[in-house]
């Protein structure tokens, strides 16, 4: 196996493997070199996983800087840089994905970062894939980044070995820097953009600051993570000089000021807090200015008497409002996700939507909608262009999965909507954005959702995330998936369900509105049209509750499910378990993605010849599962 044997001649005692999940989650494992024969058992394992490679060997089974032995090579992500074309042309190239490629440059002794970083800008590769610990895509695994999971492929692997000083007659000469005012802060920010907080990488760049922060405490906040990220001061002054949040710009004394400024940061860092300072203040303290003292705290105190009252703007009153969030949520089957198209759809065109308030001015804007559920093409657009909308430009689609803590996704999000400047974002559904949240413990919820909302306050917009139901019964509020402390942190809940009277009559009913008094249900209904075609239309506002709609739904669904789950259960395992054994875990996550729940899976596994083998003990333990084969041939 290629990186493997690469490995064999690099020196170190473990070596990384990194898997991201489809939620977005990392995890890294690390294989000693007798532990190598395991690898491609490993990588059998995780195929429904993003599985990367770190070049280099460590001391310890962590992927930290500190522990990693420096290797007898050179690497850099390529991103379209072709490595056919270039000089000098890498001893191992591979092709991450169509046009997007990873080169590696054997050598005949030890590397070092800074010939790393000057021969990744010289052939034009991305300028924060050479540091120590980054990770590259594994040869012969699953891109699973791109909708139609090209495979990972090695170009060559026998290229020229190179010594030090072959690669150095390649480069320009190294530039000579002697304090901040001679780095590019383009090139420190590219260096430290993957240690940095996404926050921190979207202030450094921002354009707009005027009116958005207070600059002090803004500037203060940058400097010490920009120094917590393992700038150098010369660093830290080369970005922080150049962003916009820089309050020293245009002063006569401007780079004196913020070195000043920057050193106060280290000093801070160091800082110890003296006895008995909760008695007393230091004639220090007495000495600094109100300014210094607010923005060494992240708290802002304000008086409610200089609070500016503000009122709530509707694109939807009294559902959706800007810089808010509004919860949809339903069974599978009721419309949610057509209504959501429908209400996005109006909002592009500028269409009145139906509400209880009557005269409402009609919003006008674009929309962003994040749909793993419906295919753009085949589901969306014709429901769309069915029901007469036609001016679609400002209706963006994003179809590939990603989650909200996946930083490298979230950072692109931020830059889209910058530009889009949407007025509705849309989230269909919770459960494929959530990432690794545990959704039913209120702290990681409350953490989680607050992305929801900050990106409702950042772009002043209206964020809709819609939401399963739980299977079983009881009270509307909490029969939404996950912890209730997402009905608590959202604006709005809205439940989907049917008229009692009329199983094929859908209603929508607050079951949570914090700012006025809860309208009455509003009737819709979906008709189908010849030709596969449908159209929504909007009934009438009738006196249902939230709790009498999702009992009418519950009522429909049980009548209509009996037996349909055990057959997808069996023919789910029926068509996965082909020839060798598979790890049951690994079962349970292919059948959640096709939501056929845990439980299921069991029972039909009960009902079916499924072989059941442990391997292993203790945290170790793992369980696979074989269907037996028949003796009789049809």
């Amino acid at each position: 196996m290629l990186i493997t044997d690469l490995w064999a001649n690099q020196p170190g005692k473990f070596f990384c493997i990194s898997t991201k999940s489809g939620a977005g989650k990392w995890k890294d494992h690390f294989f000693s070199p007798d532990e190598f024969g395991q690898i491609r058992q490993f990588l059998r394992d995780h195929d429904d996983h993003d599985i990367y490679f770190c070049p280099h060997g460590f001391n310890r089974r962590v992927r930290q800087k500190g522990e990693a032995v420096i290797p007898n090579l050179l690497w850099a992500d390529l991103d379209f840089a072709d490595p056919r074309t270039m000089k000098p042309k890498p001893t191992i190239a591979i092709e991450s994905s169509p046009g997007r490629f990873v080169g590696i440059w054997v050598l005949d002794g030890p590397m070092n970062e800074e010939l790393n970083r000057r021969l990744t800008y010289h052939v034009g590769a991305d300028h924060g894939g050479w540091d120590l610990t980054q990770v590259l895509r594994f040869p012969g695994t699953r891109n699973y980044k791109y909708r139609s999971q090209p495979k990972v492929r090695t170009l060559w692997d026998d290229g020229k070995e190179y010594t030090v000083k072959k690669i150095e007659r390649y480069l320009p000469p190294p530039e000579e820097k002697e304090d901040g005012e001679n780095l590019s802060a383009a090139e420190v920010f590219e260096a430290y953009e993957s240690k940095l907080p996404r926050w921190v990488r979207r202030e450094l760049v921002a354009k707009k600051t005027v009116g958005r922060s207070d600059r002090s405490e803004m500037l203060w906040k940058l400097e010490n993570a920009c120094v917590e990220a393992g700038m150098s001061l010369d660093e830290a002054f080369a970005v922080i000089k150049r962003s916009g949040w820089n309050k020293f710009a245009g002063r006569r004394n401007e780079d004196e000021q913020l070195r000043r400024e920057l050193s106060k940061v280290v000093e801070n860092q160091f800082k110890e807090k003296p006895k008995g300072a909760d008695k007393r203040h230091s004639k220090s303290d007495e000495e600094e200015s109100h300014d210094e003292k607010e923005r060494n705290h992240f708290l802002k105190f304000e008086k409610m008497s200089e609070v500016k009252e503000e009122d709530l703007r509707f694109l939807w009153r009294p559902y959706l409002a800007e810089g808010e969030v509004t919860i949809l949520e339903g069974d599978p089957g009721l419309g949610k996700s057509y209504l959501a198209q429908m209400v996005a759809g109006s909002i592009v065109e500028g269409r009145r939507i139906k509400s209880p308030y009557k005269g409402q001015p009609r919003a006008k804007g674009a929309v962003v909608y994040f749909d793993m559920e419906n295919a753009a093409g085949s589901v969306t657009k014709p429901r769309l262009t069915q029901n007469g909308y036609e001016d679609l430009e400002n209706y963006h689609v994003v179809q590939q999965p990603f989650s909200i803590d996946d930083d490298e996704a979230m950072d692109y999000v931020y830059e889209q909507l910058e530009v889009i400047r949407p007025k509705l974002v849309v989230f269909d559904t919770l459960n494929t954005y959530i990432g690794r949240a545990d959704t039913h413990k209120a702290s990681e919820v409350a953490q989680a959702f607050g992305i929801f909302a900050k990106i409702a306050r950042d772009f002043n917009c209206a964020v809709l995330v819609l939401r399963h139901l739980t299977k079983g019964s009881g009270s509307a509020m909490y029969r939404g998936q996950g912890s209730i402390t997402f009905a608590g942190l959202a604006r709005v809940v809205i439940a989907v369900g049917v008229d009692p009277e009329d199983s094929d009559t859908r209603v929508m009913a607050v079951v949570k509105m914090n700012f006025a008094k809860a309208p009455q249900g509003l009737s819709f209904r979906i008709e189908e049209r010849p030709k596969g075609e449908s159209e929504f239309m909007w009934g009438d506002f009738v006196n249902l509750s939230a709790q009498e709609v999702m009992d009418a739904a519950a009522a429909a669904r049980e009548e209509g499910k009996q037996g349909t789950h055990m057959q997808d259960a069996m023919e789910f395992l029926e068509a996965t378990i082909t020839g060798a054994a598979i790890e049951v875990e690994k079962l349970y996550r292919m059948a959640e993605k096709r939501s056929i729940p845990k439980k299921m899976i069991d029972r039909a596994a009960a009902k079916m010849d499924i072989i059941k083998n442990n391997k292993g003990k203790g945290s170790s333990k793992t369980q696979t599962w074989e269907i037996e084969e028949s003796d009789t041939k049809e």
